[in-house]
């Protein structure tokens, strides 16, 4: 996790949707990913796909 200022999110977000083929069209923080390695991080979404994805998977 990387806090950031604002101003640095636009440019943040193109490198993260170039990187992430799922992800092209999130456009919003957070930008979830899950995994440890980010050359096999999967995209997740945003918080609300998130909490799914942990209720879903871990019954949490």
């Amino acid at each position: 996790m990387k806090r950031m200022k604002a101003s640095e999110w636009p440019e943040r977000l193109k490198h993260l949707q170039q990187s992430y083929k799922h992800g092209k069209n999130h456009k919003t923080s957070p930008f979830i990913l899950e995994g440890c390695d980010l050359k096999t991080a999967k995209f997740v979404g945003g918080y609300s796909e998130f909490k799914e994805l942990v209720g879903t998977k871990y019954q949490v």
